[in-house]
């Protein structure tokens, strides 16, 4: 993963993996970002998860993309935000020093992801 984050987000990071691995959708890469790995996570706070997957259809808006994910999260973890992009729509953001995904790059963990041949 990356430099020291609490018991907390690494709790939440095992939990992601275990969401790719569920959900129908392969997931190239999965970064969290925000408060969960500033440190600065509380009770009010929730996840906010960039799910990156060339699977996703372009053509098809990013909040429609998220339900299999959603269903697949343990709310016992609070609130989640999955922002689902295909590769292009990633770079695209991340080169927008508008966006607020910009700072997504610079902040966020990318999570160990599960081997999907490794299941076969």
């Amino acid at each position: 993963m990356t430099n020291s984050v609490s018991p907390d987000a690494e709790a939440i990071f095992d939990h992601l993996a275990d969401v790719a691995a569920e959900v129908e959708t392969p997931v190239d890469e999965m970064i969290v970002f925000g408060s969960t790995v500033r440190g600065d996570r509380d009770s009010e706070s929730d996840t906010d998860v960039i799910v990156v997957s060339d699977a996703f259809d372009p053509d098809t808006p990013a909040y429609e993309r998220a339900p299999e994910f959603l269903k697949a999260w343990d709310h016992e973890y609070g609130p989640v935000d999955f922002l689902c992009l295909t590769p292009d729509e990633y770079a695209e953001k991340q080169e927008n020093p508008a966006s607020a995904l910009s700072d997504a790059a610079d902040e966020g963990v990318s999570i160990d992801l599960p081997d999907p041949d490794a299941s076969e």
